[in-house]
C-alpha cells in the first residue's frame, strides 16, 4: 500500500481503524529509519502525511496509545480518566480528540469492542452467558443483555444458538459453506 492512499484513507472514516492505526505508525517508523530510506526522502514523506493529518503525529499517536490500551483492557474497569490518562490528555480533550478521529465516542468504542469479543465466546461451546458478561467487563447481565440485543439484533442465548447451528451444519455440510465459484471452478 502507498503513502499516498494511507494519507487519502486516513481523512475518511474507516470501518477497521485499529489496522490504520498500525499501519500508519509502522509507515511513520520505517520512513524514519535512516539506513532504509534516505533522510530527506522521509522528511518528505513525513511531511506529506502531517499536512493531511487533522493533528500533529505526537497527538494521533497519543490517541493510539489509549486505544490500544482499550483493546488490551477490556475486562478491566475503563473509564474517561483512566484511557484519558494513558494519552496524557485531560478528559474533556481526549473524548473530543478520540471522537473527531474515530467518529465514535469513546464509550461508544469500548461498548463496541466489548460486545465483538462477547460475540466470539458465545460462539464457544463451555462458556455460559454469565461468565461471557462478567469476561467482557459488563458489570450486570441485564444492561449486557439489552446492549447486545440492541447491536446484534438477537439476544445472547439466541445468538449462541444460531452459532451453534451453524457450526453442527458446517460440520454436516461443508461444501453448502464454500462459495459455489470456488466448487465450480475445483469441481467439488
Amino acid at each position: 500500500m502507498d503513502l499516498r492512499t494511507i494519507i487519502h484513507k486516513t481523512t475518511q472514516p474507516i470501518d477497521n481503524m485499529q489496522y490504520m492505526d498500525a499501519l500508519i505508525c509502522k509507515k511513520i517508523k520505517r520512513f524514519s529509519r535512516k539506513p532504509r530510506w534516505p533522510c530527506i526522502r522521509a522528511k518528505q514523506c513525513l511531511k506529506q502525511l502531517y499536512l493531511h493529518m487533522p493533528y500533529p503525529a505526537d497527538i494521533y499517536e497519543r490517541i493510539v496509545q489509549a486505544k490500544v490500551y482499550i483493546d488490551n483492557n477490556l475486562d478491566a474497569v475503563l473509564d474517561l480518566a483512566n484511557v484519558s490518562r494513558q494519552a496524557n490528555f485531560s478528559p474533556y480533550h481526549f473524548h473530543r480528540l478520540f471522537t473527531n478521529l474515530y467518529h465514535k465516542t469513546p464509550h461508544q468504542y469500548i461498548t463496541f469492542k466489548r460486545l465483538q469479543k462477547a460475540k466470539e465466546l458465545l460462539e464457544k461451546e463451555g462458556v455460559s452467558i454469565t461468565e461471557v458478561c462478567n469476561t467482557v467487563g459488563f458489570e450486570s447481565l441485564g444492561s449486557f443483555s439489552t446492549l447486545f440485543k440492541k447491536n446484534c439484533g438477537f439476544a445472547p442465548l439466541y445468538y449462541r444458538n444460531i452459532a451453534y447451528l451453524k457450526q453442527k451444519m458446517a460440520q454436516e455440510q461443508p461444501k453448502r459453506f464454500v462459495p459455489h465459484c470456488f466448487l465450480e471452478a475445483f469441481r467439488l
